[in-house]
């Protein structure tokens, strides 16, 4: 970027970034600052460390250098960068702590981490209490139903491209609600994509459309069993999806603002977790 330019990130009432293009460029910056080992020294044990406030208000002179944004939502940057930060340490630990002597990890350094701040994280690792903390939250993480399945895709894009999807529908008359399959279907397809050759979206790996959506009855009868159990568990799961897709979309109309309401602006202020 030429120096002096800054890219400018707008705002829901919500007070999180959400214009898309711009919103993705900032999360894929807060990810590099957070992996800076100059910016974001991965020896301090926790986020909350007093020792890391001087390299916070760094991150975020960082940041605001390249990003024009309101003021009141640097709580939100800096909590973004934090959970950037562990996840990076995180990642770092489930690639190179193993079984090996702590010397021999000790040498063997990441490339783009800091050689004493390597050191002073495997020391950290090794402690007792750390291994405690480690093995409680593996069990706990175990236990989690609804992780997170959409990658960098945020919540906020997806309901900017769900009202974009309706918006168009509403232009051929179609409004997505109970018993119109077809609104829904084509809301579902805009949003999540079209089919990628040789996969079903939704359906995982290994699942084809040939499989998935047979040609004809014949070809159904001509399968085997298990193949026509499987078609029928699919269908089923298929049919779950589209009853989660039109309980998401009576929700999503429930919290819209009634027609001639004005939008609420993206200066409130923002809340901690």
């Amino acid at each position: 970027m030429p120096p002096g330019t800054r890219v400018h990130i707008e705002v829901n009432e919500n007070n999180v970034p959400s214009n898309i293009s711009e919103s993705v460029l900032l999360g894929s910056y807060l990810g590099v600052i957070a992996r800076d080992p100059v910016l974001a020294p991965i020896s301090f044990p926790d986020w909350r460390n007093k020792g890391m406030e001087p390299f916070k208000r760094k991150m975020l002179a960082e940041v605001e250098s390249k990003f024009a944004f309101p003021g009141h939502i640097r709580h939100w940057i800096l909590q973004s960068l934090g959970v950037k930060w562990r996840n990076h340490k995180t990642n770092l630990k489930a690639e190179h702590w193993d079984s090996r002597p702590i010397e021999e990890i000790m040498e063997s350094i990441p490339a783009g981490v800091d050689a004493a701040q390597w050191c002073q994280l495997v020391t950290q690792w090794s402690q007792p209490k750390d291994k405690e903390r480690a093995a409680i939250n593996a069990a706990n993480a175990k236990k989690q139903t609804c992780p997170h399945t959409m990658g960098r895709v945020s919540s906020v894009r997806r309901q900017q491209e769900m009202i974009q999807a309706c918006e168009l529908l509403a232009e051929e008359g179609l409004t997505p609600e109970e018993g119109n399959v077809e609104a829904n279907e084509r809301v579902f397809s805009k949003v999540m994509g079209p089919e990628h050759l040789g996969r079903v979206r939704t359906q995982g790996f290994g699942v084809t459309p040939t499989r998935y959506f047979p040609h004809n009855t014949n070809d159904v009868r001509s399968n085997s069993g298990s193949n026509l159990s499987q078609i029928v568990s699919l269908r089923e799961e298929v049919n779950l999806l589209r009853t989660e897709m039109r309980e998401f979309m009576q929700q999503f109309r429930m919290q819209q603002p009634p027609q001639g309401s004005s939008q609420m602006g993206g200066n409130e202020t923002s809340s901690e977790r």
